[in-house]
């Protein structure tokens, strides 16, 4: 195996071995190389097919709301309920990719709301938010990764470099990112998912927005990006972490080869919608019946396609085996016995005169 590793002239694959020959001078130092290493030949048959393209090139995609002090800006229903905040100053924001389940989001199931309050503190005497905003510059707060606290979260240098007018003023920053209707959350456990957002809800920056460039492209390029082939490329592209974590910068989202939905009929593309929809409502065979549409578009034959499966399982498979190993090696430090205190010297010290005295009483 030595020997066929080291005599490649090209790059080859069989059931045990597979070899990818790359000229050094050809790898960029920001490159993922993750596929180089775990990616099927395959993987570069279809990323360089000529219906394929980067996900950016007809897509803007951006990070999620990043508010820089999300104890103060992000509240529980509870929270809001609690303080009276008035619901002009709400909005619904969805935090965690924990919470996303199915490929569209259910604002209904959304109970956290982000605060967005553009008017000045003299224009908010008498309201619950006014309250609220003083106890913020009150509160002592702890500065993030720094064991120094300050008074108020204004205070917070992340938000000073902000430069908000107000300080709690989150609009701007919204207005700047635009509401997206696709939503990945980028750190992923067993699913590859993205999610439409038909309702408009406001994203953390636990997520990467799309927002295609035409409202029509929106559901046929949802049903290609929850399609088994981007699945595909996703899981070859992931950085893997501890814990079983697939996770992609916002940067590699934007390089994502998918299939070029610009380049296809028209009729294709309302044909994807309707499966894309079918897939929400999570019909029989809806994901099976999507799949086949787009391996088609690509011509993939039947022994690519099972190729496609077949890595998305194993890749699966490494990405539970990360996770076991992590609870593993965590478990071992938890239940590693404890080092016995070593025995302090007690050193003689001389009584003094006055409980000397004490003593002889």
């Amino acid at each position: 195996m030595i020997d066929a590793i080291e005599n490649s002239k090209e790059s080859f694959e069989d059931d045990f071995l597979k070899v990818q020959l790359e000229r050094q001078g050809d790898l960029e130092p920001r490159e993922l190389w993750g596929p180089y290493l775990r990616a099927p030949t395959l993987y570069f048959e279809i990323v360089e097919h000529p219906l394929m393209t980067d996900l950016g090139n007809i897509s803007r995609t951006r990070i999620g709301l990043q508010t820089f002090a999300d104890k103060f800006y992000i509240l529980s229903k509870e929270t809001a309920q609690t303080w009276g905040i008035e619901k002009r100053y709400l909005k619904k924001i969805i935090t965690s990719p924990r919470l996303v389940s199915k490929t569209s989001i259910d604002p209904d199931q959304v109970n956290e709301f982000v605060l967005v309050c553009s008017d000045k503190a003299e224009d908010l005497q008498g309201r619950n938010i006014q309250k609220f905003i003083e106890w913020g510059e009150e509160l002592e707060v702890e500065v993030r990764k720094k064991e120094t606290k300050v008074k108020g979260f204004h205070q917070l240098p992340r938000v000073q470099i902000a430069k908000r007018k107000p300080w709690y003023n989150l609009q701007k920053e919204i207005d700047a990112k635009g509401i997206a209707p696709i939503l990945y959350p980028y750190m992923a456990w067993k699913r590859i998912i993205f999610v439409w957002n038909p309702e408009g809800v406001i994203d953390h920056q636990n997520f990467v927005g799309i927002i295609p460039k035409k409202n029509e492209l929106i559901l046929p390029l949802l049903a290609v990006l929850n399609s088994s082939l981007t699945e595909f490329v996703v899981r070859c592209i992931s950085h893997i972490y501890g814990g079983g974590v697939a996770k992609l910068r916002p940067s590699d989202i934007r390089g994502l080869r998918i299939l070029d939905i610009e380049k296809i009929k028209s009729n294709e593309r309302e044909h994807l919608s309707k499966l894309f929809l079918n897939l929400v409502k999570d019909n029989e065979n809806s994901q099976k019946a999507l799949d086949d549409v787009v391996f088609n578009l690509l011509k993939l034959n039947e022994k690519k396609r099972a190729k496609i499966m077949q890595t998305i399982e194993e890749l699966k498979r490494v990405q539970q085996i990360r996770k076991e190993v992590n609870v593993l090696v965590e478990t071992a430090e938890k239940w590693k016995p404890r080092k016995k205190p070593r025995r302090e010297k007690l050193s003689k010290v001389e009584p003094s005169k006055r409980l000397d005295t004490w003593m002889r009483q």
